[in-house]
């Protein structure tokens, strides 16, 4: 993972649903991460969790967050190699509304599901989470 993308709510912001298409306007911004992240989603199974990374952001209500994937290596459990992938290399997102709050930690726990493409041996990762929580830790 390389970075994420939020998009601050504004006054012109109608929609009430959540959408599952990716939001590619210029209305959201990019924060790179210092260094790359990795999360091994065979080991993020049955509640067991990690810190992707931590960055600041302002003060605000926020639509949406994206992460931006890059480089997803696959091993089975068999020890096989697979080829995992997002649709049209789309970033895994965050569709629920979320506040940034003065000194308060705002943290995000979801499941990113791999989905087997038939016969293939590759895999897509849903892009869209399920089973969003979004804690706020002071």
């Amino acid at each position: 993972m390389a970075g994420i993308w939020v998009r601050p709510v504004s006054e012109e912001d109608t929609a009430t649903e959540e959408s599952t298409t990716t939001d590619t306007s210029d209305a959201r911004e990019y924060h790179e991460f210092d260094e790359a992240q990795k999360a091994d989603l065979v080991q993020l199974q049955d509640g067991n969790t990690a810190l992707v990374d931590e960055t600041e952001l302002e003060v605000d209500t926020y639509e949406y967050l994206q992460l931006d994937v890059t480089g997803v290596d696959g091993t089975l459990a068999e020890g096989g190699d697979a080829t995992v992938d997002t649709p049209g290399d789309a970033p895994l997102q965050f569709t629920q509304e979320y506040e940034i709050r003065a000194d308060t930690r705002t943290v995000f726990t979801a499941d990113f599901t791999p989905v087997k493409r038939g016969q293939t041996g590759e895999y897509i990762l849903q892009p869209v989470a399920s089973g969003t929580e979004v804690e706020y830790e002071e």
